[in-house]
């Protein structure tokens, strides 16, 4: 992939791959070396990273584990858990990093904001995640990705995913004071 329109073009391809549910075109869309990399480490490969002192909690051990899963699988468990799971690229920009080719997106899963405004019961939390059961409750996922593009597929990806924002919209954590 060489110009910056066609880095941009493969976030919708991407898109559709996610909301298919099609292994195939989830295969078609990730290496099959695929690695998320854990933000904040300076590039550091999710493979059982280490937990904090203290941090041993069950959320914690699941974020864990979700980290050094296959896309795949993570996109299958986002799907169990909520219904009509859907993924939206809100804005992309692509780069070339030093010979890298970077696609950064801010993005937002199942519930899209304008559907979550409209009360349209889309991404209603249906099936267990990260430890909670099922609430019947519509969420909008938010998270910035840093995904490294070789060819036509990623092969890397840093997550920034709001894990606290989901968790207060599913009632599993109060939110902060003054809100």
């Amino acid at each position: 992939m060489s110009t910056k329109a066609e880095r941009l073009a493969f976030v919708h391809k991407l898109a559709a791959a996610v909301n298919s549910g099609n292994e195939a075109d989830l295969d078609a869309a990730f290496a099959s070396d695929f690695k998320f990399i854990v933000p904040g480490t300076g590039g550091r490969e999710a493979h059982g990273p280490p937990l904090p002192p203290g941090s041993e909690g069950k959320i914690t051990r699941l974020l864990s584990s979700f980290l050094t899963s296959s896309p795949k699988t993570l996109i299958t468990a986002f799907r169990a858990a909520f219904s009509d799971f859907k993924f939206y690229a809100l804005k992309s920009i692509a780069e070339d990093d030093g010979g890298e080719n970077i696609v950064a997106s801010r993005a937002e899963f199942t519930g899209h904001l304008i559907s979550r405004l409209a009360d349209s019961g889309v991404g209603v939390h249906t099936g267990e995640f990260l430890g909670v059961p099922p609430t019947g409750k519509s969420v909008v996922g938010r998270f910035v990705s840093f995904d490294r593009v070789v060819g036509d597929k990623i092969v890397s990806a840093e997550v920034l995913l709001d894990v606290a924002g989901l968790l207060v919209q599913l009632g599993a954590i109060p939110p902060p004071k003054g809100f």
